[in-house]
């Protein structure tokens, strides 16, 4: 489910003082943190018990920015985008040069609508790091909107240096150089975008645009053929949305997006595996077991519905997945689908007779 759509959907956020009596939390984290439980429209109890669980970590910790951070990553994961920034800074206060705090910290202003202060939180990561990949293609899209090309152009570049095999690096340069009316040189950039994929529609149309610039017009009519033969739609001249390269940014690094995210899940931080298995299915979009992980990171997060979507992917990519089956079958029970979870253990043991898991949730469940 999007950012956009759970914003949208969210009726209220409502921040309460949790009963510390029924919680065991101290007052004094009542008093440094001011917080309690957040509640929202769908919101399942067993997320707001999560959030109660980052809660209770912080009263242990209270001098721990990862568990700030942990609270943060959390309600950013729930869309709660705003009370995360909060926690984001709190997270900061305690260290300051916590790279992934004041990233994370941008990109949910940035959905927030506040591309300033977006902007200021990258910048202090380039203060720190003036290379660093990801930071410098946001801060390029920001210049991009403003129509700071060559400002733009430089951040892309430093981008593409330590990523260049990325087909939205190059895409960005080609776009800008095009609108800095340098078309033979934006043209070098869109063919390597064609090299990796060599359908990509919205490369083709911007391509036709470098090479009637260019003084091509033949070719570039032959390319707007091709691309109405083809039934191609208008809002493809979209080109990725600013908004939604997260994903795409490192999508032809898979393999390390799927090692982060496994990291973070042996650390508990669900929320940051989440994204990075994200990233990950953006290279590898027809991976079973990356979208199977995202399920598990999501019951974790005690999105059982979004988990359940998740799993029905990777069944559908996979109909042999008995772990896939088994899990979407635990997420089902959690959501109270009995008859659909009770449906998916016995598949599991039609698949692999004498599943012990599977047998042991039937059994739990009155079916065998």
């Amino acid at each position: 489910m999007s950012r956009e759509f759970r914003s949208r959907s969210r009726v209220a956020t409502l921040l309460l003082l949790i009963v510390f009596a029924s919680l065991s939390i101290r007052n004094t984290f009542a008093q440094q943190i001011d917080v309690a439980r957040f509640i929202v429209e769908g919101m399942e109890t067993p997320v707001i018990r999560v959030i109660e669980g980052c809660i209770r970590r912080i009263d242990k910790e209270p001098q721990s920015y990862r568990r700030y951070y942990e609270l943060a990553a959390t309600l950013d994961a729930h869309e709660l985008l705003a009370e995360a920034t909060t926690y984001y800074q709190k997270a900061l206060t305690l260290k300051p040069d916590h790279l992934q705090s004041l990233y994370n910290c941008g990109l949910t202003y940035e959905f927030l609508g506040r591309p300033e202060d977006a902007k200021k939180s990258w910048d202090q990561i380039i203060s720190k790091d003036p290379q660093h990949p990801q930071t410098n293609f946001r801060i390029g899209e920001f210049y991009f909107r403003k129509g700071a090309l060559d400002e733009a152009l430089a951040c892309f570049q430093i981008f593409i240096a330590s990523q260049p095999d990325s087909a939205i690096g190059h895409s960005r340069i080609g776009r800008t150089l095009l609108q800095l009316d340098r078309p033979a040189e934006s043209l070098v950039e869109l063919e390597k975008v064609l090299q990796m994929s060599p359908l990509d529609r919205p490369t083709l149309v911007t391509i036709s645009q470098a090479l009637l610039r260019a003084g091509n017009r033949e070719k570039a009519q032959e390319i707007q053929q091709q691309l109405k033969d083809d039934d191609f739609l208008s809002d493809s001249l979209i080109l990725l949305d600013p908004l939604r390269t997260e994903v795409a940014i490192r999508a032809v690094n898979s393999t390390s997006c799927i090692a982060r995210a496994e990291n973070h899940e042996k650390k508990g931080e669900y929320a940051s595996a989440l994204m990075e298995y994200e990233l990950a299915a953006a290279g590898q979009p027809n991976n079973a077991r990356i979208a199977h992980r995202s399920g598990k990171v999501l019951v974790a997060l005690g999105n059982s519905a979004s988990a359940i979507e998740y799993f029905d992917r990777a069944i559908a990519l996979d109909s042999t997945f008995v772990d896939a089956y088994h899990n979407r079958g635990v997420a089902r029970q959690i959501a109270g689908i009995r008859a659909a979870a009770v449906a998916d253990f016995r598949k599991v043991l039609e698949l692999e007779p004498g599943h012990p898991f599977a047998t042991e949730q039937l059994q739990k469940l009155g079916e065998l």
